[in-house]
Formats: structure tokens, sequence, C-alpha cells
């Protein structure tokens, strides 16, 4: 949906144009590997490789024109391992510019199995650590709370970046895709601000369909419903692939739902909660 509604000359199947404008935007989308190389693309993220080397051609053409690139990529499940794939194949490219917009990115590995990858074959190893990409210059990761049984094997990644990337991640209502494909629910709608926000903050530019669809809940009505999500008293933990031994998880009391919330308040002038005596400041979160 977002791909169809950004304005911007699609390179998925033309060659990059003579470029007039000095701020002319381009888009790719691609079907999850899932659609494309079937049970191995579902088991294996097979074909994420290939599409990335779809993108990086193209970014090749744009900077022989003596061009530089900023490359919003978003990505759900293991789209957000591509984006993290392509971000380690530009790694050594300087006339560019990275953003990733993560969404619940996961390898399809299980946890156990990466702590015995000795050699680097699983995807979860092999994405967990990008701090040799320093041209990537703005992560924003989200991540839903609800977890899903061991043999799904649906363990997000919370990689390693570089130093001087600008990281914001939060936690999220909802489980998986289902935190995107369920409109008119609140972690549907959540899902859906955070991302127009993010990718206009970076610079995508959106058609008038994605403003009707933003029309249909207003932000203020999103926080009078996360403000009722706070008198849920839901305790739960979501294991992950990281170096760090976090987890994410619902705590049955704190002080914000989670960051947007947080910023949600501030906004609207809902400041009685900053004086609150709660031991947390977030009911959605990561921590150790």
């Amino acid at each position: 949906m977002f791909a169809n509604c950004c304005k911007a000359t699609d390179l998925n199947e033309v060659d990059v144009p003579d470029i007039n404008e000095p701020q002319q935007q381009f888009k790719m989308c691609f079907d999850g590997c899932g659609v494309t190389n079937g049970t191995m693309g579902v088991l294996f993220a097979q074909g994420l490789g290939n599409q990335c080397d779809e993108v990086v051609s193209k970014v090749d053409d744009i900077i022989s024109k003596d061009k530089r690139v900023t490359l919003n990529c978003l990505g759900l499940s293991r789209g957000g391992i591509a984006c993290l794939i392509l971000s380690r194949k530009l790694h050594k490219h300087r006339n560019v510019d990275v953003n990733l917009l993560l969404f619940d990115p996961v390898p399809g590995n299980s946890i156990t199995g990466g702590y015995f990858d000795l050699f680097h074959q699983t995807t979860a190893v092999q994405n967990i650590d990008l701090t040799r990409s320093t041209n990537l210059k703005n992560v924003f990761a989200l991540y839903p709370y609800e977890p899903l049984d061991d043999l799904a094997f649906h363990a997000p990644l919370l990689p390693d970046y570089p130093k001087s990337t600008n990281v914001e991640v939060d936690v999220i209502l909802g489980c998986h895709q289902g935190a995107l494909y369920r409109p008119g629910r609140l972690d549907t709608t959540i899902s859906f601000w955070l991302i127009k926000e993010t990718m206009e903050k970076w610079g995508a530019i959106f058609g008038p369909r994605i403003e009707n669809l933003a029309a249909k809940k207003s932000q203020e009505s999103v926080l009078h419903s996360m403000n009722e999500e706070m008198d849920n008293k839901i305790k739960s933990f979501r294991c992950t692939h990281t170096k760090h031994g976090l987890k994410i998880v619902r705590r049955e009391e704190a002080k914000y739902l989670n960051k947007y919330h947080e910023r949600l308040c501030l906004q609207f002038g809902q400041t009685d909660r900053i004086e609150s005596k709660h031991e947390f400041t977030y009911l959605l979160d990561i921590t150790d």
C-alpha cells in the first residue's frame, strides 16, 4: 500500500532515466520471498539477496550520473531482513545515505540454532551486526509485543548498529503481520501512523489516497484508545535474536503504553502522567 501510494518513478522494470531535478524521487517494490521463492523463501529467506542486488544496481546507475542517493527502505518480516541485507551490501558506497524502517524483522531461524552457528550460515547471525554500515543514517524499528508459538520461528532480530546511526526502537500492540493488516483496529492504526510519519520525515512523498486513509482515524482518537489500553493488565514476553539477552515485554503497569504514547500525550497536552509514580516508563518495552 505504501509503495503504491508513494509518488515516484517506479524503477522495478525500467532503466534509471536522465535526472533533471535535484530531488527526483524513485521507488522499487518487491513481493515477499515466500511469494517469489515458495517454501525456500519462507524457511530460509531465499530470494532476498537477488532482490537487494536489483536495488544496488539501480543505486549504482544513479551514482554514475554524478548524483548522491538517499535510500529509504521499508520492510515487514523477511522484508525487514532484506533491508538489513541491503544495508550490508551498500556499506562501502560513500555516495549513499541509508535509512531503514524495520517492521518486526524476522529471520526465520530458531534462537537455539543461532547459538551454534559458528560459520555464519543462518540469516539471523549474518545480519545481527551492522556496525560496518557507517552510511546507515537512521533506523526506526517497530516490534509488536505479542509472541507466537516457538515452532513458528518468529523471534525478531535486534541487530547492532554503528554508533553514528540514529536508532529509535518502539514496541507496539499486535502480533507480527496482524499489526498491519486489520484496518480499524488500534494496533494497525498505530502502525500506519508511525510508518507514514517516519517515511515522510525521511523525504517520501505520498499521494492523496494515503491522506484519505490517514483521515479515517485521527491521532487524537488513537491517543484516547491508547489511554484505555493502559487498563488492560496483561503480562507477557517475547524472545529475540540479539547479542545482548534482550526480550520484548508487556508489563502490567507503567507510565505510558510505549514511546509513541508518550509523544502523543505531550503533543495533546496530557501531561498528568509526567508526575506518575510508576517503577517503569513503558508498558511495552525491550529489556534484558
